[in-house]
């Protein structure tokens, strides 16, 4: 055959490309087609395919009149034949599979022996192409059966899941030679994703998908959502034309562009899908339904690698928690120290949950105040102005005590219609951790009226979920008992303290009563005004326990020391006198005719500090009266500020008016006269007389006779 130019081009009449295509023109090899790329439409071998028969033009500028569809493309050196012959390859199923092509530069150069040779030929080709396709079918089916087969025994002998993951990779790698491969594994019902693998031309990216679901329209979340494969050849052109628009894809990693996309959902025994596997190429048309059946059967691996370690993961998590949950019941049993027992609990609740934040308030049953709350962040304990004042209404604990039930959120700041449903505005600390994932759960008492809540928070999001609102529930369970056995024990604690409040007062007053009773049985015996004054001190010293005392007489305008105890320098106090009309406590007392009290000396404008008792840091003075004039002032100091009680108030006043009675006594005791004769003033005024206003005269009686 006079051949100037020869061209075999393969076709896969399945995706409808070409798929290799070669071309000699005198002695130089050119690339007949593009690959993976559907025969130009209008072009010789595009007839031939689409009629499937065989095209002969002797001569091609006179023939082309004949085929108004036709369009002559010169190719190769860039002369234009002249003559003209192509056949079909069909396969076994009579499809067309590629073209056998002969041209010349000659016109008429081909005749029909020229077509028979050429179709016995392309019969020949067909069989090879055939034969040649099976053995490549049948080496991929070994390589994909082998890869299969070892990242199954990889499943089935390790629980490291990024090892999995990894292994997955390189093993399709190797298989395919995809250069770009991702493989992501999430949560089933929210398909946030737990774990993702994205490499691009060997190298490993993180474009910040844990944590979060797969972004709305992408190729993956259309995979979870309808839980089948997708199968791009030409990812460019082809999604123009896909019969799902919801799919808007996102491309991520270098600039090329994803041409070849092949992806299939990884799903659990139930059916539910927990990730997605896919492999990329910057070639069209390099994917088709038995790489679809690889990554099936590799997904099929690593869902069940993935169920085996979350299944081990659960039942360590469990573990952990019900061992937290011990714990924790075996402290509130333990302790009546709330504050110890809070600490232990953020800490052990920390060990588990990892939680970034913990908070914690107890508040009382009907009025919802906050007595105790408890808010650490990142091992940081922080003040917390709650404490006395219900939660803000609007606020998450505030809801949580409203309703009585857990709140769980995955992320925050991404819920806000929830949060505006449930009418709450959250309110956080203003510290380094600002909370998306947030878990909290009310602290009940025995009939169902909240106590408190608990609350563990992350600025990651989706950290939380039901089994860790049931983990939260079981320790609010405890720390509610705890609470309230607590609460029990200081309210009994609270009655034994004030029984022995209202036992020692009863016997201060008995005390009291007899010191009282003794004094004024001595005051009776006795009428000696400094030994009266001196008994006095000394008996207060029982009931009052002082650090020094004194009595002072007014003497005119000013107050003398008359008698005292635990002060310096006697003699010193003796010639001291204290104007009454200066500043001083016991010019007050003068002044007002009550009792006075200085709590702190160092910071009273009434005290007056002088060379004596300069150690006194607390004063109790009441003024000495009688018949409605002050006769002086007792004095009682302490060393210790903030000393004197109202009982020492009332105890001083009873033994100043024992004082006052005192010397009342022993002033009559000096002058007996004057107080006779005041006292017959007082009856003469008082009392109407009881003899007759004169006497009748009597005799005189003479003493008997002597014997």
């Amino acid at each position: 055959m006079p051949v100037d130019v020869f061209g075999k081009g393969l076709y896969d009449p399945r995706r409808g490309v070409i798929i290799e295509g070669i071309g000699i023109d005198e002695g130089e090899t050119y690339d007949y087609f593009d690959r993976n790329t559907p025969p130009e439409p209008g072009t010789f071998t595009a007839w031939i395919l689409h009629n499937r028969r065989m095209l002969h033009l002797r001569d091609v500028a006179a023939d082309m009149a004949q085929y108004p569809e036709l369009v002559n493309i010169v190719g190769g050196s860039g002369r234009p034949a002249a003559s003209w012959l192509g056949v079909p390859l069909f396969d076994r199923d009579e499809r067309p599979i590629g073209t056998i092509v002969v041209q010349s530069y000659t016109s008429g150069a081909f005749d029909e022996r020229d077509e028979r040779f050429l179709q016995n030929v392309a019969q020949q080709a067909a069989l090879h192409v055939q034969n040649a396709q099976l053995q490549a079918q049948r080496e991929r089916q070994i390589r994909e059966l082998d890869a299969i087969g070892r990242i199954g025994q990889l499943v089935s002998a390790t629980f490291d899941l990024e090892e999995i993951l990894q292994v997955v990779y390189e093993t399709l790698h190797e298989v395919t030679g995809a250069p770009i491969f991702y493989l992501l594994i999430c949560e089933p019902q929210t398909h946030v994703v737990t774990n993702a693998v994205f490499i691009e031309d060997g190298r490993r990216n993180d474009f910040g998908w844990v944590g979060v679901p797969p972004q709305p329209q992408s190729m993956t979340a259309w995979i979870l959502q309808h839980r089948e494969p997708l199968l791009y050849d030409d990812l460019l052109g082809y999604l123009e034309r896909t019969a799902a628009p919801e799919i808007r894809p996102k491309r991520f990693g270098g600039q090329r562009h994803a041409r070849s996309w092949a992806g299939v959902p990884v799903l659990a025994q139930n059916g539910e899908p927990i990730g997605v596997l896919s492999v990329q190429d910057y070639e069209p048309g390099l994917y088709d339904a038995q790489t679809i059946d690889l990554l099936s059967q590799v997904a099929s691996h690593v869902s069940l690698g993935v169920q085996k370690i979350r299944l081990l993961r659960e039942r360590e998590r469990r573990i952990r928690e019900l061992d937290a949950i011990g714990r924790i019941g075996r402290l509130v049993s333990a302790s009546f120290d709330l504050e110890n027992m809070l600490q232990i609990v953020y800490e052990i609740l920390q060990q588990v949950t990892g939680a970034a934040a913990f908070y914690l308030v107890v508040c009382e049953p009907i009025s919802q105040v906050v007595s105790q709350a408890y808010y650490i962040e990142r091992g940081r304990r922080f003040e917390d102005d709650w404490v006395g004042a219900p939660p803000p209404p609007d606020s998450l604990i505030g809801w949580i005590l409203r309703e009585r039930r857990a709140l769980l959120f995955g992320d925050l700041p991404g819920e806000r219609e929830r949060l505006a449903e449930l009418g709450i505005a959250p309110v956080f600390m203003d510290n380094t951790v600002h909370p998306r994932s947030w878990v909290g759960v009310p602290l009940l008492a025995e009939d169902s009226e909240p106590i408190g809540a608990i609350s563990v928070q992350d600025d990651e999001p989706n950290r939380y979920d039901e089994q860790t609102v049931e983990l939260l529930h079981q320790v609010a369970s405890h720390l509610s008992l705890g609470v309230q056995k607590i609460r029990l024990f200081q309210e009994r604690e609270q009655q034994i303290r004030e029984n022995a409040r209202l036992f020692d007062a009863e016997h201060a007053a008995r005390r009291t009563a007899d010191t009282l009773r003794e004094v004024a049985r001595v005051l009776s015996s006795t009428f000696d005004a400094s030994e009266v004054l001196d008994l006095i001190l000394d008996q207060l010293r029982t009931v009052i326990d002082y650090d020094s005392a004194s009595i002072m007489l007014l003497d005119g305008e000013y107050l003398r020391v008359a008698a005292q105890r635990g002060l310096e320098s006697e003699e010193a106090l003796r010639r001291q006198l204290l104007s009454v009309r200066g500043k001083s406590g016991a010019a007050l007392a003068v002044a007002r005719r009550q009792p006075v009290v200085i709590d702190d000396t160092l910071t009273s404008p009434d005290w007056h500090t002088n060379s004596v008792g300069t150690n006194i840091r607390s004063w109790l003075g009441v003024p000495l009266l009688s018949k409605g004039r002050v006769l002086g002032t007792l004095n009682i100091d302490s060393h210790q500020p903030q000393r004197f009680t109202a009982r020492d108030v009332e105890v001083a006043l009873a033994f100043g008016n024992q004082a006052s009675v005192a010397l009342e006594n022993a002033r009559l005791s000096e002058n007996p006269v004057t107080g006779a004769g005041q006292d017959r003033e007082i009856a003469r005024a008082t009392q109407p007389t009881p003899s007759p206003p004169g006497l009748p005269p009597t005799r005189a009686l003479s003493p008997p006779p002597g014997p």
